[in-house]
């Protein structure tokens, strides 16, 4: 009995050091990069930094500029998109500029009304684009940011 039980507790602990010896490896492929830290390949979803980046440019048509102010300052795709959508709507006032002026803490709809820019309709918009962005990201099998999530 204490021979099994002896057995039992060593097989318990081996098992246990083992899983815990695995985490970080599991922690890294669980946040989309590899042990490299650059690139994970998932069921044909790629992870590629760069590839993303010139996705997303190419597809909300904004320069590198922003997306590395946006970056920096810990936003959104959400903030980028409305930004843009703030910045096309007024000529007087560019996507940089309502990104700084959301980091003093304006919200987008005062920085709308402060441009003459309706609200109307911004979320749903949003919303479509990023599907639609979402969607042809997955044709070609890339892994693109949640609304909300922070560009890293």
């Amino acid at each position: 009995m204490k021979i099994h039980l002896k057995k039992w507790i060593i097989s318990f602990l081996v098992v246990c050091f083992a899983i815990t010896g695995m985490a970080p490896v599991a922690l890294a492929y669980s946040n989309g990069k590899g042990h490299n830290g650059h690139k994970y390949e998932k069921h044909g979803n790629r992870y590629d930094r760069g590839e993303r980046d010139r996705f997303v440019l190419k597809h909300l048509n904004v320069s590198q500029k922003v997306l590395d102010y946006a970056r920096r300052n810990k936003m959104t795709m959400r903030d980028i998109m409305i930004a843009k959508r703030i910045a096309e709507k007024s000529p007087r006032i560019g996507v940089i500029d309502v990104l700084k002026l959301r980091k003093k803490g304006h919200t987008y709809r005062s920085i709308a009304n402060r441009y003459q820019v309706r609200w109307d309709n911004f979320d749903d918009d949003v919303n479509n684009s990023h599907n639609n962005i979402v969607r042809d990201a997955i044709k070609i099998g890339l892994v693109i940011w949640a609304l909300d999530e922070l560009l890293n």
